[in-house]
C-alpha cells in the first residue's frame, strides 16, 4: 500500500517594505505629526527591507534647508529620493559630515549635500562610505565639505565598497592635510555623466584612489581642481 504525502506549506516572511515622506526641515526626533530627515532614517534603519524616503514639495521648495545638528547614519537599504538639488539641501553646517553609510546599499537622488565637517583623525567630510556597502548618487551636488587631517574631503570609500555617481558634482570640498579632495576610494568607483571640480587636496584633489582600487569614469569632466605636491585631477598610488 502506497502511503501519500501532504505537501506542507510553510508562509512567506512577510516583507516590511515602508515608504516615508518627510514634511518637515527641522532635525529632531520629537513626537509630533511630523516626520524629520532623521525620524525617517531612524525607521528605515529598523526595517531589513528597501525603505523609499521622499521629501513633500510643499515645504521643500529651496526655501527651507535641512541643518543638521549631527550626522545621519544609514545601516539598511534605503533610497533618498529629493526634488532637485535646488530644493531640497542638506546642510551639516560645520557641524559633522552629513552621512554615515555603515550598511547596505543606499541611493541618494535629487539633492545638495554640503557644509560638512570632521574633526582630526576622522575621514569623508560629507559622506563616509563603511565596508560591503554601496553608495550611489544620481542628480546630486555634494559640496563645501572637509576633512581635518584625514583623507576624503567629499567622499571617502573603505576598501570593499562601491561608490556609483551619476549626473552630479562633487565641487569646492577640501581635505588640507591628505588625499582626495574630492573623492578618496580603496574600493570600485563609477562616475558617469558628471562633473569634479574644485577641490583641493595634497594629492589627488579631485580623485585619489589607492592601489588596488577600480575607477571608472565616462563622459565626466575633472577640472579647476588642485593638488599642493602632485597631480591635481586624479592620483591612484600608494604615496
Amino acid at each position: 500500500m502506497t502511503k501519500s504525502r501532504h505537501l506542507q506549506m510553510e508562509p512567506l516572511e512577510q516583507r516590511q517594505m515602508l515608504s516615508i515622506t518627510v514634511n518637515s526641515y527641522l532635525d529632531n526626533t520629537i513626537a509630533d505629526s511630523y516626520t524629520t530627515l532623521r525620524e525617517a532614517i531612524i525607521a528605515a534603519n529598523a526595517n531589513s527591507d528597501l525603505t523609499t524616503i521622499e521629501f513633500d514639495p510643499s515645504v521643500f521648495d529651496g526655501t527651507n534647508d535641512i541643518t543638521l545638528s549631527s550626522q545621519l547614519s544609514i545601516t539598511e537599504d534605503i533610497e533618498i529620493i529629493g526634488l532637485g538639488d535646488d530644493n531640497v539641501i542638506i546642510d551639516a553646517d560645520g557641524n559633522s559630515r552629513v552621512f554615515w553609510i555603515l550598511c547596505g546599499e543606499a541611493t541618494i537622488s535629487g539633492m545638495t549635500i554640503t557644509n560638512g565637517r570632521v574633526d582630526v583623525d576622522m575621514e569623508g567630510g560629507a559622506v563616509y562610505v563603511d565596508c560591503d556597502s554601496t553608495l550611489n548618487i544620481n542628480n546630486s551636488t555634494i559640496s563645501n565639505s572637509r576633512t581635518g587631517s584625514e583623507p576624503g574631503g567629499g567622499i571617502y570609500g573603505e576598501d570593499d565598497t562601491e561608490i556609483n555617481i551619476y549626473n552630479s558634482s562633487i565641487i569646492g570640498n577640501t581635505v588640507p592635510w591628505n588625499y582626495g579632495g574630492g573623492i578618496w576610494t580603496d574600493g570600485t568607483l563609477n562616475v558617469v555623466n558628471s562633473l569634479i571640480s574644485g577641490n583641493t587636496a595634497i594629492r589627488g584633489g579631485g580623485i585619489y584612489g589607492n592601489p588596488y582600487a577600480e575607477i571608472d569614469l565616462i563622459n565626466t569632466t575633472i577640472a579647476g581642481n588642485k593638488a599642493s605636491s602632485a597631480l591635481s585631477a586624479l592620483r591612484i598610488g600608494v604615496d
